[in-house]
């Protein structure tokens, strides 16, 4: 025992705990650095870039969700350009339309 009553032990793993601590606080700035730079550029590629960076974070849902209709949006616009009823089928194949049930709200 020191004199203040710690184990050398403790005083010698003090520094690690410590360091740990800092990673682990970094590790989630970082993740949210990440979100608020993926929200500000607001694009496909971003979002995806996002989930496959960050696979546990908390805006995975989130991102997951404005993927979707980040491509919904993009084969609208696609469906539209073509102006054909192929392409509005083609549409409506890779995005039914939802529908709600009381349940669901």
């Amino acid at each position: 025992m020191t004199r203040a009553g710690t184990s050398p032990r403790i005083v010698r793993m003090a520094p690690r705990v410590v360091s740990l601590v800092l990673l682990c606080l970094l590790a989630g700035c970082s993740d949210l650095q990440d979100w608020q730079s993926t929200q500000r550029a607001d694009t496909l590629e971003a979002y995806q870039s996002f989930v496959e960076g960050h696979p546990e974070s908390q805006y995975v849902t989130v991102a997951e969700r404005r993927i979707r209709e980040l491509t919904e949006d993009r084969d609208w616009r696609i469906a539209n350009e073509r102006d054909s009823a192929e392409s509005y089928r083609n549409f409506i194949n890779e995005h039914p339309p939802v529908v709600r049930t009381y349940r669901d709200s």
